[in-house]
């Protein structure tokens, strides 16, 4: 019964961190999008008539519209890609964050069967130094 037990909180803990390294994935695709739209709005607010006529063109284009889209539009709905985008960002990290302490939890019932040497990846290692000590913090604010 107890290998049996264990068997499948072992392959819980396989199937929940590969669960987080999924989230870690979408974690970095939504940060490269964020990066790709502040780089739009960046060449919309370096040059606003021709990227706006160079946009506008290009969607009308592609979407075989037969007016061309107003430039304002445009503005708005990178705004509301980016806060999107920002959102999900920050709803991931904090499901990521909320993974590991569950993690945490399977290894500290996984360690002890293998004397405490194993199922540390996330828990104790990941913990040694976290969050930074105070005299580290300070030279981050700077």
């Amino acid at each position: 019964m107890q290998e049996e037990k264990l068997s499948l909180l072992h392959d819980h803990y396989q199937e929940t961190f590969a669960w987080i390294q999924d989230y870690l994935k979408l974690r970095d695709r939504l940060f490269a999008y964020v990066l790709v739209i502040i780089t739009l709005m960046l060449f919309q607010m370096h040059s606003p008539a021709e990227s706006g006529g160079a946009i506008s063109e290009l969607i009308t284009k592609k979407l075989e519209l037969k007016t061309p889209i107003d430039v304002a539009f445009l503005s708005s709905v990178l705004w509301f890609a980016l806060l999107s985008l920002v959102v999900r960002y920050y709803q991931t990290v904090v499901h990521i964050e909320r993974q590991y302490d569950y993690i945490h939890k399977i290894e500290a019932q996984l360690s002890p069967e293998y004397d405490g040497k194993a199922f540390t990846r996330e828990g104790k290692s990941y913990l040694k130094n976290y969050p930074f000590p105070p005299h580290l913090n300070a030279t981050f604010i700077y």
